[in-house]
């Protein structure tokens, strides 16, 4: 079952959130405090919800219980029959920001990781009202403060051939594409098949990064073509195009990723709560266990380095010194190279 939206899941569903920008914002719900509903009125589209339900955005058609919150009631007083003016994904983040005109201009920045958040700004990005008030050491989302946001990555829909090329992986170059370049695990193993390199290769030479980066490029230009896919007729995922990864199981094409998202939730909602609980706490297993696996090769492999100093002590002890030495004077050597700007010495061994 899907668990949220990847940085290139939004990539694709922008394309059809696009389809609101001119519309107007009506009345907006709040069924619980991570679900927003806000009606669109859209000459073309006629009657829709942008819906939000942390980690998750589309436009669907079902229409929520009548309830309201503090922070449903402040966008129905300034914002209700507000014009929008644009939609975008603020660069590879996983980040929709809204931009609409009454009698000023405002953005709503709707957040889709973490713990989730919406947040009502002026023009300037300064915070009028957030449907959460969240602290970090170095973030603040809360009335009056300038809003900003994690910015982890280089926009990954901008990475060059060059970028590709100099990628360091890390563990395997699956993990690496989903880690570094923020793809996520399906999107990253999907890039590798495209590319015929196996996810779990530990080494990557030039040549297939710049087919990964040729095949990325590629699939971000794809049309919008979502799919439910099903494994012994259960959901297992909802994709925003058809992936190789899944070829092998049952898919059911629909006509709006919005659509499918929101079958997704109906189900969800159907289902008992202990089932999805136990869900949860599987998936969280999952990650506890990743984790695991990560920090233990780490602490062998640092074991390993830690008693080739120790057997090799003295040894390191004199080349340090000699180091230091040539740092000092002017003095050249064949086989020690000197980065005297940055201090630091290449031996030839």
């Amino acid at each position: 079952m899907k668990q949220e939206l990847s940085s290139v899941d939004l990539h694709f569903l922008i394309q059809e959130l696009k389809s609101i920008e001119g519309g107007l914002l009506g009345k907006t719900y709040s069924s619980d405090k991570k679900k927003i509903f806000i009606q669109i009125y859209q000459k073309d589209l006629g009657k829709k919800f942008l819906t939000y339900h942390h980690p998750f955005i589309w436009l669907g058609l079902k229409k929520p219980a009548g309830k309201l919150s503090n922070f449903a009631t402040f966008l129905r007083k300034y914002y209700e029959r507000a014009k929008i003016v644009s939609i975008k994904q603020v660069g590879s983040e996983r980040i929709i920001e809204l931009i609409i005109q009454k009698e000023k201009t405002a953005k709503i920045f709707l957040e889709l990781f973490g713990q989730g958040n919406m947040i009502i700004c002026d023009e300037n990005n300064l915070i009028l009202y957030p449907l959460e008030v969240q602290e970090w050491k170095d973030r603040l989302i809360k009335k009056g403060e300038k809003y900003d946001w994690f910015k982890k990555n280089k926009n990954c829909f901008e990475q060059t051939e060059k970028d590709f090329r100099n990628l360091e992986i890390k563990e395997n170059i699956s993990k690496t594409l989903a880690i570094n370049l923020n793809l996520g695990g399906v999107f990253a193993e999907e890039l590798c098949l495209r590319a015929n390199i196996d996810p779990k290769n530990e080494k990557v030479n030039q040549r297939e990064k710049k087919k990964l980066h040729d095949q990325f490029t590629k699939l971000l230009k794809e049309k919008l073509n979502p799919q439910l896919v099903y494994k012994n007729s259960t959901l297992k995922d909802i994709t925003p195009i058809k992936l190789e990864k899944y070829s092998s199981l049952e898919h059911k094409p629909v006509s709006s990723f919005g659509e499918a998202l929101e079958e997704h939730f109906l189900i969800l909602d159907d289902a008992p709560v202990e089932n999805t609980r136990i869900a949860q706490l599987q998936k969280r297993i999952q990650m506890q266990d990743e984790v695991f696996q990560k920090y233990t090769k780490q602490i062998e492999e640092n074991t390993k380095k830690a008693e080739f100093i120790y057997t090799n002590y003295d040894k390191i002890e004199l080349l340090l010194k000699k180091g230091r030495e040539l740092l000092k004077s002017q003095a050249t050597n064949d086989k020690i190279k000197l980065d005297r700007k940055n201090k630091r010495i290449t031996v030839e061994v």
